[in-house]
C-alpha cells in the first residue's frame, strides 16, 4: 500500500498495489494511470507508511477515521481517510507533519474488578479498599520505564489498545507496595493471590499518533 498526493491540487488516493511492483505493473493499475492522467504537470509525491497508524473504530469498521503516519521524498506526513456514510468512497487527505508515538499506561479497571471479584467471592472487601488498590497500582504503572511494561496481544475492539501487565521484578514489587489496609488474613491471602497470575495487574497501553510540538504551532 502507498499514497499518491498532489501538492498543487491537495489531492490524495490510497493504492493498494505492492510498492515493489514493476513500474510496468504499477502503470497498468487503473487507480493509478487515472492518477497520473489527471494531475499530469502537477507536482506528485508518493508516500509510504511507515507503520504507524491509528484507528477512531476498530480498523475493520466502515464508518472508521484512519490515521497512518507517511513517508515521502519531502518528509513525513499523516494519511487521514474517512467517510460519512457506508454508500460512499473512504476520501483521503494528507497533513504534512512530523508526528511522534504518545504512548500511555494505565489500569484496566474492567479486568481488574472481574478478577479481584472472583478471587474475593463469596468474601466481602470494602469498595473503598479496593479503590484504593486500583489508585496505587495507577499511580506506580505511571512512574515505571516502559521496559517493565510486557505487551500481550492488541486489543481487536480498540485498535490502538494493546492488553500488557508488569515483569516479575516489578510485580514483585507493586506487591510489596500494597499495603494490608486493615483487611482479615482471609481476604488479604485472597487478594495478594491475584498475583499468583503474570498477567496481573491487567493493563491498558494506548497509543496515539501526535504532532511534534514545533510544527504543529508553525503549521
Amino acid at each position: 500500500m502507498f499514497f499518491l498526493h498532489c501538492r498543487d491540487c491537495e489531492t490524495t488516493v490510497r493504492s493498494i498495489a505492492n510498492a515493489t511492483s514493476s513500474a510496468s505493473e504499477l502503470a497498468a493499475d487503473p487507480m493509478i494511470r487515472e492518477f497520473h492522467e489527471s494531475h499530469a504537470g502537477c507536482r506528485t509525491t508518493c508516500y509510504f507508511p511507515t507503520g504507524r497508524a491509528e484507528s477512531s473504530l476498530a480498523w475493520h469498521e466502515p464508518l472508521a477515521e484512519r490515521r497512518i503516519e507517511v513517508r515521502g521524498s519531502d518528509g513525513h506526513a499523516v494519511a487521514i481517510g474517512s467517510r460519512a456514510t457506508l454508500d460512499e468512497p473512504i476520501l483521503w487527505r494528507l497533513e504534512r507533519a512530523d508526528v511522534d508515538e504518545e504512548i500511555s499506561v494505565e489500569l484496566d479497571r474492567d479486568a481488574f474488578f472481574r478478577v479481584l471479584d472472583r478471587a474475593l467471592h463469596p468474601h466481602h472487601v470494602p469498595v473503598r479498599t479496593i479503590s484504593a488498590w486500583a489508585t496505587q497500582i495507577e499511580d506506580y504503572v505511571q512512574r515505571i520505564p516502559r521496559e517493565e511494561l510486557v505487551l500481550l496481544q492488541d486489543d481487536p475492539a480498540r485498535p490502538n489498545v494493546s492488553h500488557a501487565c508488569l515483569t516479575l521484578t516489578s510485580r514483585t514489587a507493586l506487591e510489596r507496595l500494597l499495603a494490608r489496609q486493615g483487611l482479615d488474613d482471609e481476604s488479604a491471602r485472597r487478594l495478594f493471590s491475584t498475583f499468583e497470575d503474570p498477567e496481573f495487574p491487567p493493563l491498558a497501553v494506548t497509543r496515539r499518533l501526535v504532532a511534534m510540538p514545533a510544527l504543529a504551532s508553525a503549521r
